[in-house]
Order: structure tokens, then sequence, then C-alpha cells
């Protein structure tokens, strides 16, 4: 299944489901946050700065999205950052935005998740829980805990400890794919098994005979889609959505 879809058929619950059967990690907490949460917690975090290395411009009157960033150095707002983040409409795709987020999340750690910038991290926590819909699941063996403003002020402290180089981002392999008419993405499986044996070393039974065949062999991109869930001011944690 389509993991964006996932969330339009089955909401969190859905896309725990479908997340844990490919990668065969458990899942205890799915995070959901629309645009403006975004917005929120970055001004919230007073911004970020920018290295925009080509001119991206993008209107879309029916969906209301309109994206005019010049290359260069920019101090980023929580809407501009948006922006940014949503912005596909080049050669790269969807995969150059995904390169995109990652270099914002990157920037948000090194220039604000740090004891410098974190003078209160009571009040980056709020912004963060009023921004975010959080969903436990209630069959994980662990029973992890209801998740509060005590805890994730706690996990903004702990983010901000980390070095540079304990940040890393990782990319599932893939081939191209026309699939029922649309353009997919589907793994290379021994590769995509290598990077997840990495990345979750220490959780891991990955087993990858449950994809050989499955609906999972095929990721279908969006097409023409707003965004993935039908609803007009989503988003979610596990992948991009659509504009």
């Amino acid at each position: 299944m389509k993991v964006n879809a996932a969330y339009a058929l089955g909401g969190d619950d859905l896309v725990r489901r479908t997340v844990e059967e490919f990668t065969g990690v458990q899942i205890d907490y799915v995070i959901t946050v629309n645009y403006q949460g975004f917005v929120d917690v970055v001004n919230a975090l007073g911004g970020v700065d920018i290295n925009v290395d080509r001119a991206m411009n993008y209107d879309d009157r029916r969906g209301n999205v309109h994206i005019h960033i010049e290359p260069g150095e920019h101090h980023f707002d929580g809407q501009t950052a948006l922006e940014y983040a949503r912005f596909r409409h080049d050669a790269r795709g969807d995969l150059g935005r995904i390169e995109r987020q990652q270099n914002l999340i990157k920037a948000l750690f090194d220039q604000k998740l740090n004891l410098e910038h974190l003078s209160s991290v009571d009040n980056i926590a709020g912004a963060v829980l009023n921004s975010v819909g959080i969903s436990v699941n209630e069959d994980s063996p662990r029973n992890p805990p209801e998740i509060g403003i005590r805890e994730i002020a706690s996990l903004v402290g702990f983010l901000s400890l980390l070095n540079d180089d304990e940040i890393q981002f990782y990319q599932v392999p893939t081939t191209d794919l026309f699939y029922d008419g649309l353009s997919c993405l589907r793994p290379i499986y021994s590769e995509t098994s290598e990077v997840l044996s990495v990345v979750f070393a220490d959780n891991a039974d990955i087993s990858w005979q449950v994809l050989e065949g499955s609906p999972l062999s095929v990721v279908p991109l969006e097409s023409e889609v707003i965004n993935s869930t039908y609803e007009p001011d989503m988003d979610w944690g596990v992948g991009p959505a659509g504009d």
C-alpha cells in the first residue's frame, strides 16, 4: 500500500501498521502535524536560516499555494519555511523535496535545538504539544505512556544535547516503476534491508520475505492530490504529503 494512502484510508492506525510491516519495527507513537502547527513550531524556535540553491516558483490557485523564493541566504519564519518544505516542482520532484525537508530539519537542530537558544524549553514544548496530534499504540506490549508537556520538554532537552554527527538521514533505495498508470517507486529489497539493519540495529528483527509479492512492493507517488488525507490542512510525519 502507498504510505500516504494509508493515512487517507485508515488514519494513524493504518499508517502505523503499514510502516511496521515495511520496516519490521514496532511503532509506539504516531505524531501528526498540520501546516499551521509546523508554522507555529518554527516561529516558536525563532525561525531558521537556510541557503536556497535555486529559484523556487510555484502557484496553485485551486489549493491557494503560492511559493516564490529566490536563491541565496534567507532567514525563514514559519510560513516561508513551510513553503520551502512543500516545494517539489523542479527536476528532482519528490526526492528533491525530501532533501530540502532534511536540510530544514538539520538546520533547526544546528541553529535552534541547543542550549544557547533553548532559554525556555517549556514554551517550546507547549508550542509543540499544541501543534501536533499524538496517538499511542495501545496494543504495544511495552505499554507506552501518554505524552504530555513534561515528556515533550524532556525530549526537547535531550535533542539539545545531540551532536551533529548523531543526526543522520537515510533514504530507501528505489527504482522507478509505472504501475496502473501511476509513477511509482519500488524498493530495492537487498539494499533496503541493509539500510534498515543499520537504522534499526538495536530493534531489529528485519524480515523482508513479507514484502515479496505484497502490495508494499509498489509505492505510488502522489499525482494531482493536493494532500494525502482528504483534509485541507493536514500532513503527517512518516513521509511527505502532496501539495
